[in-house]
């Protein structure tokens, strides 16, 4: 019996060294899985946090370029008040901005900014270049450029000619600037003009011109000193057209009120001279449509010793049979003229703020011009943009 009894002990020990056997390795288990899975998470940890950094970066940039873009947006309409240089616009929080840097009238560059300062800092800059402008330079000659004389430009000098002569001014040859004649507006002619509009006959002394109206003259001769110098006045928005000659001398002036505007269709010759004025009040302009030879002489010009008006406020077309355009002997005037088929010349200590386009330009004897950024949003002006993207190193 006692044998049996020890057999029966063996065997019940046995079964539970099995069952402990198989725990073991069920933990042993257990503990390597742990283990692999520690390790796994360990390499796999720095990929997911670098995936998901890379979205948020991405998504920095993202922003940072529409901030860029929005800034370009706010400052093309604005662009010719602001001067040459850097400018910071800044929301709330402080680390999202725009960066405007006006380069000249016709480039810029807006740069947002997104969480500055921080590892997550982005940054894209987009260049925008004005092109295509009546206006995009401060002197422009299709055949040629020449100056003669103690003469300066402060502005952009350009050709589609072979050079610029002489070579010591600085400039830049500009081959396939568009050239072509501007015509006249659309339902504008003479015949219409004679038959449809308001017949003043000849103007030869002080009128006023009335808001809404369109006139028909045959010829304007004004002249006078003093209290007695004749005055066409404009009141309001109003079309002329003078079949034959202009002339204002002496101190007579052509005066257009405040916020008022005059299309001038000038079908003969148009000259300003002996201190004749064209005198713009606060937000007033004056078109001209030169259909022959246009000059201002004789200390003529616009808004004597008064402050000066942008030059986007008058504006002189040549249409074609406008074959010569004169500034000469000390005349000061803020202009902007756009008259591919004529051969301007400016000379004898004149003084233009503006910006002159002809066939051909002449300077010479002590002139000076000054390029007016006016007149640069004037035109068949266009905007391309080149994207220059980059991030802040980590």
């Amino acid at each position: 019996m006692g044998k049996r009894s020890r057999l029966k002990k063996t065997g019940k020990r046995t079964a539970h060294s099995r069952i402990r056997d198989q725990g073991g390795s069920i933990l042993l288990a257990l503990i390597i899985t742990m283990v692999i899975l520690s390790v796994l998470a360990a390499a796999l940890l720095p990929t997911l946090f670098t995936s998901q950094m890379g979205q948020v970066s991405a998504g920095g940039a993202m922003k940072a370029y529409y901030l860029a873009e929005a800034g370009g947006r706010y400052i093309l309409p604005r662009l010719n008040v602001f001067t040459s240089g850097e400018y910071t616009f800044k929301f709330s929080g402080g680390d999202t901005f725009f960066i405007i840097n006006k380069i000249s009238a016709t480039e810029f560059t807006s740069t947002g900014v997104v969480f500055e300062g921080t590892d997550l800092e982005s940054r894209v800059a987009i260049t925008y270049k004005l092109s295509g402008g009546l206006f995009d330079y401060g002197v422009f000659g299709g055949e040629e450029v020449t100056f003669r004389g103690l003469v300066s430009v402060n502005g952009k000098i350009g050709t589609n000619g072979s050079s610029i002569n002489p070579n010591f001014f600085p400039g830049e040859t500009l081959v396939g600037k568009d050239m072509t004649p501007k015509s006249l507006p659309s339902g504008v002619d003479r015949d219409v003009a004679e038959s449809e509009w308001e017949d003043i006959d000849q103007i030869t002394d002080s009128i006023t011109l009335e808001d809404g109206h369109q006139y028909f003259a045959d010829e304007i001769s004004l002249s006078g000193s003093g209290p007695s110098a004749q005055v066409l006045t404009i009141s309001g928005d109003v079309d002329l057209w003078v079949d034959g000659p202009i002339s204002f001398s002496g101190n007579a002036r052509l005066r257009i009120e405040e916020g008022a505007s005059l299309n001038l269709y000038a079908a003969g010759s148009t000259n300003f001279s002996d201190w004749a004025q064209v005198r713009f009040e606060e937000g007033a302009s004056l078109t001209l449509y030169a259909m022959e030879d246009v000059s201002f002489s004789d200390q003529s010009g616009t808004n004597y010793l008064i402050p000066t008006v942008p030059a986007d406020h008058f504006i002189v077309y040549g249409i074609p049979g406008c074959n010569n355009i004169t500034f000469s002997d000390w005349c000061d005037i803020s202009i902007g003229v756009y008259a591919p088929d004529a051969d301007i010349t400016i000379s004898d200590f004149v003084h233009v703020r503006g910006s002159l386009v002809g066939e051909t330009f002449t300077m010479t004897d002590l002139a000076h011009l000054t390029y007016d950024e006016s007149l640069q949003s004037i035109g068949d002006s266009g905007t391309s943009t080149s994207v220059v993207q980059y991030f802040t190193p980590d």
